[in-house]
């Protein structure tokens, strides 16, 4: 009898955990946690062994995201009117600075992988030139 009121139990309260990804169902927060306590005093011989933890998400309403992204989007625009930033944007000065953000990252991230690619460039770059110097001079 205890393992069928604690299947339904269970059950219930994964019909409603279900419910809150899928359309047509429960999922305002003050009717789950009505709906929690109505299944913990319907179960009560069961539910005192677990815990129900609803926690609740903020709901975001699509017309004020909208709102507040359009506003942002003209304050972008008065910022950038009044320090006097243009439209036309320098494709190259962008490409450097993305690299040169990206290569700052790398530094950061691995500054001995860097060193020792450095180090392996230089030496390298010696024994280069080491060698011109060597086979422009005639020894006699």
């Amino acid at each position: 009898m205890q393992q069928r009121v604690q299947t339904k139990f269970t059950e219930a309260l994964d019909y409603l955990n279900d419910g809150l990804t899928k359309p047509r169902r429960m999922k305002k927060y003050d009717k789950v946690l009505e709906k929690v306590g109505s299944l913990k005093s319907d179960y009560a011989s069961i539910a005192k062994y677990y815990t129900v933890d609803v926690k609740k998400e903020i709901d975001f309403d699509e017309e004020e995201i909208e709102d507040t992204y359009d506003k942002l989007q003209e304050l972008k625009q008065k910022v950038e009117q009044q320090l006097g930033i243009n439209n036309e944007i320098n494709q190259d000065e962008l490409k450097y600075e993305v690299l040169l953000e990206k290569v700052t990252l790398m530094t950061e991230e691995a500054p001995e992988d860097i060193a020792a690619l450095l180090e392996a460039l230089l030496s390298e770059e010696n024994q280069n030139m080491i060698g011109n110097m060597m086979g422009n001079n005639k020894w006699v």
